[in-house]
């Protein structure tokens, strides 16, 4: 895409299956090493989120991603995504994606079999911070999902988050690695620190220094879509367009997994004022 274009991608998600994970991310709301108060459940009603998927695409949303909390998907959480990306091809034309944790090869190609384009892992942090903010499991873990989803041929959706603790440097390398390992949607996230996860009280992030990264990530890798995902709305709402103009051109739309975005109809009206469009 040429950053010079006042384009940019919409994509969006939803938690199929909510809270209750064994891992200890410290950043995570829905780790069961945390005490947040957030709704947890099993499955989401099927047909409530065909009609929000419709919704979504009716605004130009072009991917929407099926998120499901866990180390790695159960038989179950993998025939409640089958069963709800066959009905989504079926009743719209968006690019479904998924989050499930951790794959192994045989599940990477599961996913691909059924119509699956994209799948999103965060590396989170670099290689050097990780066990800063997780110890249940490695980076090299998340370095072997995005191997096997390469090797099943699904697109890779890869980025992490800042303002954990990390650097800038950190957070340059944390790209660097899932640019390497395929990645062509690079979404990062500005912690939104919740009550009840070990980073509650951190302070929001500089927008400067926000924006400082932003524009080195985009000038290094020119050739990926850089997306602002959640967090934004610790912010004023025109810092996405400061983002656009710094070479970000993608960003996530709506509420995130455990906590509220700006709304679709106010984030539209926002870009469209200072002349972006949307790619659907």
């Amino acid at each position: 895409m040429n950053c010079s274009e006042k384009t940019v991608e919409m994509c969006s998600i939803v938690n199929i299956h909510s809270g209750n994970c064994p891992e200890n991310c410290s950043f995570c709301t829905q780790s069961s090493h945390n005490s947040c108060k957030i709704e947890t459940y099993e499955s989401i009603d099927i047909t409530e989120l065909i009609r929000h998927a419709k919704a979504l695409e009716s605004k130009g949303v072009s991917h929407l991603s099926l998120v499901a909390s866990g180390r790695a998907p159960s038989e179950k959480i993998l025939q409640n995504v089958k069963q709800i990306t066959e009905q989504l091809l079926k009743e719209t034309k968006l690019k479904i994606c998924c989050s499930l944790g951790l794959l192994t090869r045989e599940t990477a190609l599961f996913l691909k079999s059924i119509g699956i384009s994209r799948y999103h892992h965060n590396l989170e942090s670099s290689p050097g911070f990780f066990s800063s903010i997780c110890t249940t499991h490695n980076f090299t873990e998340r370095l072997e999902t995005l191997d096997y989803a390469a090797e099943a041929s699904l697109e890779i959706c890869s980025g992490g988050i800042f303002n954990l603790g990390e650097t800038e440097d950190d957070r340059i390398e944390m790209i660097e690695i899932a640019v390497k390992k395929g990645a062509t949607s690079v979404p990062f996230n500005v912690l939104s620190p919740v009550e009840g996860t070990p980073l509650y009280g951190r302070p929001t992030m500089n927008e400067k220094g926000l924006l400082h990264t932003i524009e080195r990530i985009s000038q290094k890798f020119p050739n990926v879509v850089i997306r602002f995902a959640g967090g934004r709305t610790q912010y004023r709402h025109s810092l996405l367009v400061d983002s656009f103009n710094r070479g970000v051109r993608g960003f996530m739309i709506g509420n995130y997994l455990t906590t509220n975005g700006f709304t679709i109809d106010d984030d539209i009206e926002l870009i469209g004022r200072y002349g972006y469009t949307i790619i659907p």
